[in-house]
Order: structure tokens, then sequence, then C-alpha cells
């Protein structure tokens, strides 16, 4: 096809470029609100961890706030535990399952995309 045969082909495709790219989709359900998926994050997260079996993972961990980014590709996640003599091994302990906790947290919530996961105890860096 040539711009002869249809004069406009060129100026729907910059119009197509610019909605799609300026806007990224966010890759959390769009049936779900954002409050919601990180609802459910945290509930899912805090079913999951105890199972993990790494030694420096305290029995009792607590996660307070998960914030997912605005694209949805990234989540931070608050945690705390009433132990607080190791928490810089925990949070080690919590970054490396990072990717298994990914992949049972789609698995469970029947996601196609899920975001991705870092842990921290501080709400600055959170919030950040």
């Amino acid at each position: 096809m040539s711009e002869r045969t249809h004069p406009h082909l060129s100026q729907c495709l910059i119009v197509w470029l610019l909605v799609f790219t300026a806007n990224p989709k966010p890759c959390y359900p769009f049936s779900v609100d954002k409050s919601k998926y990180e609802h459910n994050l945290q509930r899912c997260l805090s079913d999951l961890i105890p199972t993990l079996k790494d030694p420096r993972i305290p029995m009792i961990v607590t996660i307070e706030e998960v914030h997912l980014s605005p694209d949805g590709k990234r989540a931070k996640v608050l945690v705390s535990t009433l132990e607080d003599e190791d928490t810089e091994g925990m949070l080690v302990a919590l970054n490396r399952a990072a990717g298994f906790l990914q992949h049972e947290v789609a698995d469970v919530l029947e996601l196609r995309f899920t975001p991705k996961l870092s842990f921290h105890t501080e709400r600055i860096e959170v919030l950040s």
C-alpha cells in the first residue's frame, strides 16, 4: 500500500504510536483496581512466606503494605517481624526468594503477569 492510495495511513500510525507508547498499560488486571490488587498480593504473600524453608526467615513475618508501581511492573513489599535480631538476613532471604514467590503468586491468583517483588523493612524505602 502506498500513501497515494491511503493518505491517512501515516497520520493514523502516528496517532496510534502516541496513544499506545505514551500511556503504558498496567500489568495488573483491568477489572481489578490497584488497591484491591495490592490487597490480594499482600494476602497471598502472607500465606506463601511461612512456607519458605530458609532459616533466616523467622516464623512470624508480617506483610504490612504492598505498593504497586503505576505501570504495575514492580511491587515494593513492607515487611516486619517480632524478632528484630537479623532483619538484614531476612531481607536477603526474601529478596532471593522473590522470583519463586512471584511465580507462586501468579499460580495462586491465576495471573499471566505479576510484578517484580522487592522486600523492605523501612517505610521510607517503600514510599520512594
